[in-house]
């Protein structure tokens, strides 16, 4: 099950878009078939059953909590980050931030330009 031709990948795939906006191509269909494999192991499935009980909450949260994080970049949602500076911009007050979970802080550095453009003083 690793060609992105396979349909029980392209079900997976359309279904991660849809709920998450995650795209098989910034993945790669060899990491989803793994995670598939994995959901229906954990749910003590074939991954033939997953597939056919992808709509249940419980095979969708198995299939997302299986695939690995690694995607992060800057910038990510220029629209949430200006948001999150307009607001803590209008605070007045000193505040705590956690970006969690975060690759590899690109979100965080992001939020910092942000907030840095905003006028919030960071320190």
């Amino acid at each position: 099950m690793t060609a992105e031709s396979d349909p029980l990948l392209l079900d997976a795939a359309r279904l991660l878009a849809r709920q998450y906006g995650l795209e098989l191509a910034a993945i790669g269909p060899t990491v989803l078939a793994t995670a598939i494999d994995d959901a229906a192991r954990a749910l003590a499935l074939s991954p033939s059953q997953l597939a056919a009980q992808l709509s249940e909450p419980s095979c969708i949260t198995a299939l997302f909590n299986a695939l690995p994080v690694g995607l992060s970049w800057f910038d990510r949602d220029a629209a949430q980050l200006k948001s999150a500076a307009r607001w803590a911009a209008a605070q007045g007050r000193p505040l705590q931030v956690l970006s969690a979970p975060c690759a590899r802080g690109e979100e965080v550095w992001s939020l910092a330009a942000a907030l840095l453009d905003a006028g919030v003083h960071l320190g």
